[in-house]
């Protein structure tokens, strides 16, 4: 049903973007959403995995929102203003890397309470577990 006609959207580059992510220490689940004219968040992809250490929602929909205004919902209160600032050097060092690879993207970044975020929530539930090949090249660039 999740891919079905009825709920999944066509990509339009003119439209408001959203990605939506949520994670815990197993796997991520994130979808990209595409605000309609009737004010609906649609999904245009999904993505679900088990986590690597260098794994990033940005990084799953990159093709899609490099270069472009977006939204990235997180339920991670406290992560957001450490998003939001370019203060590199008061940020702890996990922070400051994730912070760095995010600086190729224009995100806005906003709160949403996590029984908000049931897609997301679902997908990190349940994450696939094969590495797509574009995933592995990645990895390989971000470790060496």
């Amino acid at each position: 049903m999740l891919v079905s006609p009825e709920i999944l959207a066509h990509y339009d580059p003119d439209r408001p973007t959203v990605i939506a992510a949520d994670a815990s220490s197993e796997g991520i689940g994130a979808v990209l959403l595409q605000i309609q004219d009737d004010g609906r968040h649609r999904p245009v992809w999904y993505a679900s995995r088990s986590l690597t250490d260098t794994e990033e929602a940005c990084e799953k929909f990159r093709e899609y929102v490099m270069g472009m205004s977006f939204t990235i919902e997180t339920d991670h209160k406290p992560l957001v203003p450490l998003l939001k600032t370019t203060e590199l050097a008061k940020m702890p060092p996990h922070i400051q890397q994730f912070r760095m690879r995010l600086m190729r993207y224009s995100p806005e970044v906003a709160n949403v309470p996590g029984k908000q975020q049931t897609t997301p929530d679902a997908l990190f539930r349940a994450p696939v577990n094969i590495l797509e090949k574009t995933n592995v090249v990645f990895l390989e660039e971000v470790e060496n």
